[in-house]
């Protein structure tokens, strides 16, 4: 049956150049950057800002620790779109449907999102959250 997808909510990408990346999207896309503040990090170590491009938008997200996980994917792949977020009417309802089908959830955060492991998108994490 699949999941149900009510909406597209951004997508995601990782870059060692915040700045840099942001602002070639500002400046050869028409985009709109919003900065989350100067120096919020996050604490499983990333900072990060968007930029909107033709009303959708885009997460530019840079590792700020040596070893995190997107310094390591960074390593891996370099700079790549690195999740898809899809919003669902019920999240709960989402997350059981999906591991019945098979695919790998991760990072459970009850009634907030979770995500289906890359191995089963092709690459590219998918970020379910309910709006």
């Amino acid at each position: 049956m699949g999941l149900e997808f009510t909406k597209l909510g951004f997508v995601s990408m990782i870059t060692r150049d915040l700045d840099g990346t942001a602002e070639n999207f500002v400046k050869n896309f028409n985009g709109v950057r919003h900065d989350w503040g100067k120096h919020v990090v996050r604490p499983d170590g990333w900072t990060g800002c968007t930029v909107y491009i033709a009303g959708l938008p885009l997460q530019i997200m840079t590792p700020t620790e040596k070893g995190s996980v997107l310094d390591q994917q960074l390593d891996k792949r370099g700079e790549s779109v690195y999740a898809i977020r899809f919003d669902v009417p019920d999240l709960a309802k989402a997350k059981d449907q999906a591991e019945a089908e098979g695919l790998r959830v991760v990072g459970y955060m009850e009634g907030n999102e979770f995500f289906i492991h890359p191995k089963d998108t092709h690459g590219v994490f998918f970020e379910i959250g309910q709006m």
